[in-house]
């Protein structure tokens, strides 16, 4: 394959999509997967089905099933593929990415000797590829990010900002989390200041990283917040986990 000249590195790779955005968080390895796998179609559908059939009937819960289904837009079982599905792994990084590393931070809180740091990756992916560029920060995106894979193909936005993410994370690990300068996740009960506090890597001042309260990412207001109340009515003490076995998981595995 011959070389690319600049002016079509610069149109692949500089372009206004790699611009640096906040985006949201999806898991891409999955939509990256079932995209591209012909024996699962009408994303939407089968979804809607899987969350009608296990919380309407089984959990006898047609409030917190509607609730669901509208929370994630997906109400329209016609809704195109490439919408569905990101929208369903939305859903998938929420219940079983972000609510597993919530659970861990409330039950690490608990204890006077451990520590607890939580951190939102969420700088738009700037690789062009089945996710529209520039429109949502991935569960891979992150890695390639952390092991400065293809640097030189971030545009000059992202670079100082994923460089300062590296540094910070190689600095928690080798002198830990006051060399790292990182501030510790408390519970609204623990702390009077800055509440559930969470380091999010998303923008360009500040070397792209701030702090968010509690109430910012997982509040009743926001999509992750609602999504924790659905989780509780659903189940008062399973919660997140029964939407992702029985909804989620159901899902990925089976479509069905």
């Amino acid at each position: 394959m011959p070389a690319m000249t600049p002016e079509e590195y610069e149109k692949n790779f500089r372009s206004e999509a790699a611009k640096l955005v906040r985006a949201d968080l999806i898991e891409g390895f999955s939509h990256n997967n079932l995209i591209g796998d012909v024996s699962r179609k009408k994303h939407a559908k089968a979804f809607s089905q899987i969350v009608k059939g296990f919380i309407h009937l089984t959990m006898r819960n047609e409030k917190a099933a509607k609730a669901l289904l509208e929370l994630y837009e997906l109400t329209d079982i016609n809704l195109d593929e490439p919408t569905a599905l990101a929208r369903i792994c939305q859903f998938e990084s929420d219940i079983g990415f972000l609510a597993p590393a919530l659970a861990e931070c409330v039950g690490a809180s608990s204890s006077s000797s451990t520590r607890t740091f939580l951190q939102l990756f969420e700088p738009g992916n700037p690789f062009p590829g089945p996710l529209e560029q520039g429109k949502y920060a991935t569960h891979t995106w992150d890695i390639v990010g952390l092991l400065g894979s293809f640097e030189d193909e971030h545009s000059p936005d992202y670079q100082p900002v994923i460089r300062a993410w590296r540094e910070r994370i190689i600095a928690f690990v080798a002198r830990g989390p006051d060399g790292a300068g990182l501030r510790e996740w408390k519970s609204a009960g623990m702390s009077h200041d800055m509440a559930e506090i969470a380091l999010v890597v998303d923008a360009e001042k500040n070397d792209g990283m701030r702090y968010l309260e509690g109430d910012a990412y997982i509040g009743p207001a926001t999509r992750r917040g609602r999504l924790l109340d659905i989780a509780t009515q659903i189940h008062p003490t399973d919660e997140a986990d029964v939407l992702w076995n029985d909804v989620c998981r159901r899902f990925l595995m089976k479509g069905e």
